[in-house]
Parts: structure tokens; sequence; C-alpha cells
């Protein structure tokens, strides 16, 4: 990402596909949305590059959310956004670091809370651009191994750390993000 010599960086993963249009694609919308950072949506593919339209991550990586709705997803349910499906301006990297090689599972995950806290603009192109590819060596698929053990371990440490990212939130946008759980726990 140091290196990149555009001022836009797409992310895509070695076993992912991108479509052929998604990077202009990807440039256009954000041109012409002046926003800092687009999430395509996303096919599900299996490992010979079937898509699988009933998968359940079909449904977790393609919502469309705004400011708000993405503090209140990523802070009670996680992360939902697709890094390979991202394009993002250089600058948000430069501004507000990269990603923490401390975090192997979540460091795209810290990131996106980052930059929403830090109120870059997010917004989604409801396309689907970009295959994700699920496999045997997907987390899932070691559901009853000695390695997701390990990896569900490393997982809520990491995910603790992300956390951390909340404490930073403004005041107006804590009350707009909170306000009803805030009510509840007044009237109660």
């Amino acid at each position: 990402i140091r290196n990149a010599s555009s001022d836009l960086v797409s992310i895509i993963a070695s076993d992912d596909v991108m479509q052929k249009n998604r990077l202009q694609k990807s440039y256009d919308f954000m041109i012409k949305n002046s926003c800092d950072a687009v999430f395509t949506f996303v096919d599900i593919i299996d490992e010979k590059g079937n898509i699988c339209a009933n998968h359940p991550m079909a449904k977790i990586f393609n919502q469309n959310k705004n400011r708000i709705e993405l503090l209140q997803h990523f802070f009670y349910q996680g992360n939902f956004l697709c890094a390979p499906s991202a394009t993002i301006r250089k600058s948000v990297f430069e501004n507000l670091g990269f990603m923490n090689p401390c975090l192997l599972q979540l460091q795209d995950f810290d990131l996106w809370t980052k930059m929403v806290i830090k109120n870059y603009k997010i917004l989604f192109l409801e396309e689907k651009l970009t295959h994700y590819r699920v496999h045997n060596k997907n987390l899932s698929a070691l559901s009853n191994t000695q390695d997701f053990y390990k990896l569900n371990s490393r997982y809520y440490i990491e995910h603790s750390m992300v956390l951390e990212n909340f404490l930073k939130i403004s005041f107006d946008d804590f009350l707009l993000a909170f306000k009803d759980e805030l009510k509840n726990d007044i009237n109660n």
C-alpha cells in the first residue's frame, strides 16, 4: 500500500476474483460520490469457482448501511465488510495508519472501525463485482479442529482490541449511534 502509485488502493486476496470492470466501476462511483472508500457487493464462490447463491455469507456481505448503522453493527455484531471488495483512498491509510500487523484475523475490521469513527465516507456499490471464495481452509471449515480453537481464542483477543477504537468516538456520535440503548438504560 505504501508503494502504490495511485491515490486509490483496491484490495484482493489471492483466492478471490475481481470482475474485469470492478476497478473502473469503483473508481467512477468514488469520483461521482466523493467518498473515501467503496465496497462492492459480493458473490460467494466455491473451490471450483461456482457461485453459491444460497451461502449464508452472501447475506452478510451484501448490505448497505449508513455511518450510524455501521457503528452499531460493528459494535454489536462485528464486521460484515468484505475486504477483497474494497477500494480505498491511499490517504486514508496514510492518515489512520496502515493495518495493524499485530492483528492477524481482524486487521481489516480494525481499519473499517477507525474509518467510521473518524468519519471517513464509506459507500456501497450494489453490484456483485467481487467473488469471495469459500473453501476448506476458511475458519468455518475448521470448526471441529484444534486450529479452530486457537483461531477462535485469537479472534476474541483481537476483537477486544478492535472494540477499543470505540473509546475514541465523539460524544455526539455516541449519542446518535446508541441513543436507543441509553433510553432503555434510563427507563430501567
